[in-house]
């Protein structure tokens, strides 16, 4: 069936044909009565000899005549682009038809015709785009179980058709279209040097980023650019450019295999939320990224085994930065480098137990700086050359649970901290109940303090 057409174009509608003329003649009586008058005529209806009311008798209905014939055709025009649209849409609609029967088709060849003739429907259909772009979306879920040969050159195709329909120079554009990638395997995904401007939404919801180069560079700009969780678990996928969003979210995330690289990334939007993400090989890495936002949210991240967090060399330059709670084991956790000015920090009963840590050349400043509750069980912490100067700075029931800390020039800090030479004491791997690991940390907090 072909779809019911938008309320767009001319309507049929409208007053009947002899109400019209009645009303353009009315119009017409009065602006010359007006006129008349305006310009100091007011004999307007005395006349000298009874020729005179012939003549302005035959004047008068010639006037009626034209604005008769006048609105006559004014009608027939109206008729005529009506039609004209109908007849568009049906052709439209008998597209849009032949074009999905062919994406369902068995035959490969077949199926590539039909994804060409959606994205030229899609150019020409400008009132049905969405609908167009849905299904294109929808194909791209929906045949994520056939990713070899003539399939992924497909999808392939269909990726790079709506990189190119976003990029800036682009006519016609896709600007203002909703991308629903939800569940969708993004293998062969190119979205390089594209633009989103406000009411274009990039939705990567459980989508799946298995192998391959996936890269999103450009500039965003919207409401919400979703990769809530989303699997990245073999491919290396990379997000350049500058973010204007109200929300970046990574909530839920997987990285199991593979990188997530935001290098060099400027975010000036509202927030970015990693909440419960989860790391277990492969990297996140923001290396150089500027930041300038409310909240950058990492509350509850885990990374384990031969996962890495790279946060490094960043400009940090407003809001909250949150790392509550989280347990960044792993390979390496870096902050190197990293300014932190006009932020407040969180670092709330975070667990360090990476096989390297690094604070290296950090800069902390901003309002507060808090590690209450933060264990250390690293091998290696390096503070060397960080300077921490913050209005406030909070380290209660802060500890080193092993290994080796470089505090450089952080006496404060390095006072402060509980240490606890052996392991056997506390250990990050035995998941000791919270409260009763605080209790520990405060008792040998306060016998240290006595034996100073």
């Amino acid at each position: 069936m072909i779809p019911r057409r938008q309320s767009h174009g001319p309507k049929r509608a409208g007053f009947p044909l002899g109400t019209s003329i009645f009303l353009w003649v009315l119009v017409l009586a009065l602006t010359a009565s007006g006129a008349w008058v305006f310009f100091g005529q007011t004999d307007l209806f005395t006349w000298s000899d009874q020729a005179d009311r012939v003549q302005y008798s035959f004047v008068l209905a010639g006037g009626i005549g034209a604005v008769a014939a006048l609105v006559v055709s004014y009608r027939k025009q109206r008729l005529a682009e009506a039609s004209a649209v109908l007849d568009l849409e049906s052709h439209f609609g008998g597209r849009f038809l032949a074009a999905t029967e062919q994406l369902g088709s068995g035959t490969p060849t077949v199926r590539m015709a039909g994804a060409l003739s959606l994205a030229r429907l899609a150019d020409d259909w400008v009132t049905q785009r969405q609908m167009v772009i849905d299904v294109v979306t929808a194909y791209l879920r929906m045949s994520a179980n056939e990713l070899e040969g003539p399939e992924l050159e497909i999808r392939a195709s269909l990726f790079r058709t709506i990189r190119d329909h976003l990029r800036p120079a682009a006519s016609p554009h896709w600007q203002g279209l909703n991308f629903d990638f939800t569940s969708a395997d993004m293998t062969g995904a190119d979205f390089t040097e594209i633009e989103t401007r406000a009411g274009t939404t990039l939705n990567f919801t459980e989508a799946v980023f298995s192998r391959g180069f996936v890269r999103l560079s450009g500039n965003f700009t919207g409401e919400t650019m979703a990769f809530t969780r989303a699997q990245f678990c073999g491919a290396i996928v990379e997000i350049s450019g500058s973010i204007d969003a109200e929300l970046l979210d990574f909530d839920g995330t997987d990285l199991s295999g593979g990188a997530l690289r935001m290098d060099g990334l400027t975010f000036t939007g509202n927030r970015i939320s990693f909440l419960g993400m989860s790391i277990r090989k492969g990297f996140l890495s923001f290396s150089g990224s500027t930041f300038e936002t409310q909240n950058i949210d990492f509350a509850g991240i885990v990374i384990l085994d031969e996962g890495s967090l790279l946060f490094d060399h960043c400009d940090v330059q407003s809001g909250d930065l949150s790392f509550i709670s989280a347990r960044l084991a792993g390979s390496n956790t870096y902050f190197a480098g990293t300014k932190f000015s006009g932020t407040t920090l969180f670092f709330n009963g975070t667990q360090f137990s990476a096989d390297r840590v690094s604070f290296h050349d950090v800069d902390f400043g901003g309002a507060v700086v808090n590690f209450s509750g933060a264990t250390f069980y690293g091998p290696s912490v390096d503070f060397h050359k960080a300077k921490i100067h913050p209005e406030s700075l909070e380290l209660a029931a802060a500890a080193c649970i092993e290994g080796v800390v470089d505090w450089g020039q952080l006496e404060t800090m390095r006072d402060a901290f509980a240490v606890f030479p052996d392991k056997g004491k506390l250990h990050a791997e035995q998941n000791e109940d919270r409260e009763m690991v605080m209790k520990q940390v405060l008792a040998e907090f306060a016998k240290q303090r006595q034996e100073e």
